[in-house]
């Protein structure tokens, strides 16, 4: 008669280290993508030379853009569809929006309406990366459980 001996619980557990070890490492990489899990940021826009610079930002909810009229003549910032407006910002003043919500947001001048800009919101981290990462390590974990499985 032959007779099998089971694997003691730490051998299995050195042949799961490496998927459990993996696990782990892909979700402390998602946490700080994760939505919420970062500082909101502050961004400057000058209004100078008939012109915003940048003209194009691409920010995340929650972010801050600041329009300073960096330039001699009186300016606005306008939403492209009327949803908002800075009014007149003469030399030296500044308007302040916070953007919390995914968008692509295009405004001008109303004064000098060949001045535009847009702010895209959200637009520059896919939103479905966190999770991805989240699933790659429960994947890992699997196939090292299954892996551990067939061994035996």
């Amino acid at each position: 008669m032959i007779s099998k001996t089971k694997r003691e619980p730490v051998t299995r557990f050195r042949a799961l280290l490496p998927a459990i070890l993996s696990a782990m490492f892909l979700f402390v990489l998602a946490v700080p993508l994760a939505p919420g899990a970062r500082a909101a940021t502050t961004w400057q826009v000058s209004i100078v030379n008939y012109d915003f610079q940048p003209d194009s930002l691409e920010i995340m909810p929650g972010d801050t853009v600041v329009w300073t009229n960096d330039g001699t003549v009186t300016h606005d910032v306008t939403e492209s569809g009327g949803a908002w407006t800075s009014g007149s910002l003469l030399p030296d003043e500044t308007f302040t929006k916070t953007f919390d919500t995914i968008d692509v947001v295009n405004y001008y001048c109303s004064i000098h309406p060949t001045m535009t800009g847009t702010v895209s919101v959200g637009t520059e981290i896919p939103e479905f990366s966190s999770t991805f990462l989240v699933v790659l390590g429960m994947m890992g974990l699997l196939i090292g459980v299954v892996v551990i499985r067939k061994k035996h």
